[in-house]
C-alpha cells in the first residue's frame, strides 16, 4: 500500500513541478478523535480576478465529472465502497482546501483518484449543464431576498463588477471555459495534512518543485473615491439597509485592531449593535456589523433588517455606533468579554486537532504566522484599554464624510428619508436606483 501511494504522489507532483519546501509542508496528525483516514491539500493559488465568477461552478463540477482514467460512475462507486467523501473549495482570494475522508483500507485508492481529479478533472458537459441550472436557481432565490440583494450590491460597488456572479454570466460558461480556468491555476504555496501513519513524506517532498509558467499576479485593490447610494424598491416585506466602507484584508498589520473592533461591535448579545439597535431601541428584526475580510479585500459594514418607519433612525444610530467605537465612548467591559471569548475560541480550536492543522496551514501559506491566534491574545492582554481604543479608532473609516456604499431596499422610494438624513452632503454622492414589479422583474 505504501509503495502504491508513493508512486501516485510522485506521478502527481512530478506533473505539477512544485518547488522544494521545508519539512513543515507535510503534517501527519495523529488525532484519536478521527475514525476515518483523511488527507487535505491546502494552498495558495493564483486566481485571475476577471475569472472569479466561474469559481462556484468550478467547485460544483470538479469532483463529480470523472477524469481521463475514471468515469464519473467509477468515482462514485469507489467513494461508496470506502465510505469516502470528497471536499473541494476554491475561494476568490486564492484559498484552496481540497481533501477527502475514507476507510483506512481504501486510503491508497481514494488518494489516487483524488489527486487525478485535482490534476485532470474531465468536466463532463452534462454535469456542467446540470450544475449551471442548480446554481442559477439558487442565485434567483437569493435575489428575491432583499437582504441578500443589498449585500450583493455592496460587493458590486466596493470590489468591482468582475467579482459578481449572476445567471447571465453563469449560463455563458461551458466545459471549455472550466478546462481553461483549471489549466490557468498554479500553486504558489501549499501544505498537505493527513492522519495516515504510513504517509511517505520524505519521498513526497523530494518531488515537490516550484511550477514556473504564466502566473497572473493579483490585480490592484479598487479604490472607492466617491460615496455611492443605491435605493431599490419593489414588493419587499421588510426594509434591508447595508452600510459599508473599504477596509483592510486578512494580511494587514492592522488585523488585530479590526478583529477587536468586530468583536466589540457585533459578536454576541452584549455587542454594541445588538444592544443599541435591537435591545434598547427595538429598531430592527436583524442587525449585524463588523469587519468582513478575505486575503485580498476587506470591508467594515452594518447590515440591518427593519420596518419602513425606522429607516432614518437606523442610519442615524448606525453612524453614531461607529463614531462611539472610534472615539472610545463605549463600555470598556466589552474589552474583557472579547478576551474571554477569544480564549474560548482558541481552546475549542485546539480540541479539534485535524481541523486546527488545516486552518492554521491554510493561513500560513498566505503569510500569516502559525501562532496568529496566540499573537492576537497577546495583543489584547499586553496593552491598556486606552491604547486598544486608539488602535481601534485608527482603523475605522466609516463616517458620513468618508467614501461609503449605502444600499436601501424596501417597498417605497426612500429618497426623502435619505435626503433628510444626509442633508447638505447628499449632493456629493453618486446615486443608483432600481424598481421591481410584483414578479421581481426589473422595471428600471
Amino acid at each position: 500500500m505504501k509503495r502504491i501511494l508513493t508512486i501516485v504522489l510522485i506521478a502527481f507532483f512530478g506533473c505539477f513541478s512544485f518547488r522544494a519546501l521545508k519539512h513543515k509542508d507535510v503534517y501527519i496528525v495523529h488525532d484519536p478523535a478521527l475514525l476515518m483516514k483523511r488527507l487535505v491539500l491546502v494552498g495558495k493559488v493564483n486566481v485571475p480576478s476577471e475569472l472569479a465568477p466561474i469559481i462556484p461552478l468550478y467547485n460544483a463540477v470538479i469532483t463529480e465529472s470523472g477524469t481521463a482514467s475514471y468515469t464519473a460512475d467509477q468515482v462514485k462507486n469507489t467513494l461508496k465502497k470506502y465510505a469516502a467523501k470528497f471536499d473541494f473549495s476554491l475561494s476568490e482570494d486564492g484559498r484552496l482546501a481540497a481533501g477527502f475522508s475514507c476507510f483506512s483500507h481504501g486510503f491508497s485508492e481514494v488518494t489516487r483518484i483524488f489527486l487525478e481529479i485535482i490534476k485532470s478533472s474531465n468536466f463532463d458537459s452534462d454535469t456542467v449543464e446540470m450544475k449551471k441550472k442548480i446554481l442559477c436557481e439558487n442565485l434567483r432565490r437569493n435575489l428575491e431576498k432583499p437582504f441578500n440583494m443589498a449585500l450583493i450590491a455592496v460587493k458590486h460597488f466596493l470590489f468591482s463588477d468582475d467579482r459578481i456572479l449572476n445567471c447571465d454570466t453563469l449560463l455563458k460558461f461551458d466545459r471549455q471555459d472550466l478546462i481553461k480556468f483549471h489549466n490557468s491555476l498554479h500553486f504558489l504555496d501549499f501544505r498537505i495534512i493527513t492522519n495516515f501513519e504510513n504517509f511517505d513524506e520524505n519521498t513526497l517532498l523530494t518531488h515537490i518543485k516550484k511550477k514556473y509558467g504564466n502566473q497572473i499576479g493579483d490585480s490592484a485593490k479598487p479604490t472607492l473615491n466617491q460615496s455611492v447610494v443605491i435605493w431599490i424598491w419593489g414588493p419587499f416585506d421588510q426594509y434591508s439597509t447595508v452600510l459599508a466602507a473599504q477596509s483592510e484584508n486578512l494580511l494587514s498589520p492592522k488585523r488585530y485592531a479590526l478583529r477587536l473592533f468586530s468583536s466589540i461591535i457585533s459578536e454576541d448579545f452584549d455587542s454594541l449593535v445588538f444592544k443599541k439597535i435591537r435591545s434598547e431601541l427595538g429598531l430592527a428584526y436583524v442587525a449585524d456589523a463588523g469587519w468582513l475580510a478575505d486575503f485580498k479585500t476587506g470591508t467594515i459594514y452594518l447590515a440591518v433588517q427593519h420596518s419602513a418607519d425606522k429607516l432614518e433612525e437606523v442610519l442615524r444610530i448606525g453612524f453614531e455606533i461607529f463614531h462611539d467605537v472610534k472615539s472610545g465612548a463605549f463600555d470598556y467591559s466589552l474589552l474583557g468579554n472579547v478576551i474571554k471569548r477569544e480564549k474560548r475560541k482558541l481552546s475549542f480550536e485546539k480540541e479539534r486537532l485535524f481541523a486546527f492543522y488545516v486552518e492554521r496551514s491554510l493561513k500560513e501559506v498566505f503569510g500569516l504566522p502559525w501562532n496568529d491566534q496566540d499573537l492576537f491574545l497577546q495583543f489584547l492582554a499586553n496593552q491598556d484599554h486606552k491604547t486598544l481604543v486608539k488602535k481601534i479608532g485608527d482603523v475605522i473609516s466609516l463616517s458620513r464624510t468618508s467614501p461609503f456604499v449605502l444600499v436601501v431596499i424596501g417597498k417605497e422610494d426612500p429618497y426623502p428619508t435619505l435626503l433628510k438624513t444626509f442633508g447638505p452632503l447628499f449632493s456629493q454622492y453618486r446615486f443608483v436606483k432600481a424598481r421591481f414589479d410584483e414578479n421581481f422583474r426589473l422595471l428600471y
